[in-house]
């Protein structure tokens, strides 16, 4: 397809996708023959943001399932001149992926209700607002309290990485600030950060380039970047929010001087329910789930995270988002 949505090639595969015939399909608009005004709106934000972005955008036709790979080709003059569309039927794993999506969604959601419960009942016993209670009792009921936070915490992010796999998550792309996310994100952990003694830093720039992206989703990754730091620093470390421009890309920095991670787990720490060996001195602490979410939103923002860290020294996650043209 030409920069102006005009049909070049089809190959046999897309004829009887489509219902098409090549012939009748050549030098004429997209919509004419592709009547996926959805699609077209995907494949046009791309061409429009001007990043050199393989985007992934997963289409049902009929009772079967599409990724379909829109990857914008420029000339020598770095300017958008065609644009390649495939697509990949994948139907057969959609339907397990659905079966496996269905068990966990179905799981989660009937854990919220008793959690919320729980967590409720713990709360008012721990004010005495139904009676007075020994240190004894009050110790059992704070460990209640911390456990059912950290399963309400699994739950939450299990559901949100099942929307993201399932192609249920929706994304809101635009021209934002990526100081305002930052400030944003900060303002309600500097009083946890303070708590412990930790200095919280956002030294981003106001006068920044836009981001493209989904401000809420970029908002839920730093937070859970800068929360992932605060359980890893003691007392007088530091953890800074920085940015730098990279070419098309904005690289984001959540650097600390805490407890650091081990190199041979470095990269394994953006798997699903990674956690060490208990014989292990260090420690995942978490549920395993919130930096498989982080890369997961990254990567449908065409970037990429990855992490630098030294035992003793500290850890620095970085991600990477396309800088659009405007100023956020």
């Amino acid at each position: 397809m030409s920069s102006d949505y005009k049909i070049i090639l089809l190959n046999g595969a897309a004829e009887e996708l489509f219902g098409i015939e090549e012939k009748n399909a050549i030098d004429k608009h997209f919509l004419l023959s592709v009547k996926d005004e959805k699609l077209f709106e995907q494949i046009n934000a791309i061409v429009d943001s001007k990043f050199n972005i393989n985007k992934v955008e997963q289409v049902k036709y009929g009772d079967k399932y599409y990724d379909v790979t829109i990857t914008p080709i420029k000339n020598y003059k770095s300017e958008i001149s065609d644009i390649l569309l495939v697509f990949h039927n994948i139907t057969e794993f959609k339907e397990l992926d659905q079966a496996k999506d269905d068990f966990i969604s179905i799981i989660s959601h009937e854990f919220k209700t008793p959690l919320t419960s729980i967590m409720m009942g713990t709360s008012m016993i721990l004010e005495e607002k139904i009676g007075a209670i020994n240190d004894k009792q009050r110790s059992t009921l704070v460990a209640i309290e911390e456990e059912s936070e950290k399963l309400t915490e699994l739950v939450n992010e299990l559901i949100e990485l099942t929307k993201i796999e399932s192609g249920k998550e929706m994304y809101n792309f635009k021209c934002c600030s990526i100081f305002g996310i930052a400030q944003n994100t900060v303002k309600p952990l500097y009083n946890i950060a303070n708590e412990k003694g930790v200095n919280l830093t956002n030294t981003i720039d106001e006068d920044m380039p836009g981001v493209y992206a989904d401000p809420e989703k970029i908002t839920w990754v730093l937070n859970n970047l800068i929360t992932n730091a605060l359980k890893y620093t003691d007392a007088g470390d530091d953890i800074t929010i920085s940015a730098s421009v990279d070419g098309d890309f904005m690289q984001i920095s959540v650097k600390d001087t805490g407890a650091g991670i081990p190199k041979e787990y470095k990269d394994k720490i953006f798997d699903k329910f990674f956690h060490v060996q208990n014989d292990d001195e260090f420690e995942i602490k978490g549920t395993g789930l919130g930096l498989a979410v982080v890369k997961e939103i990254v990567e449908a923002h065409g970037g990429k995270v990855w992490c630098e860290s030294d035992i003793d020294i500290g850890s620095n996650f970085m991600f990477t988002l396309p800088i659009c043209d405007e100023r956020g």
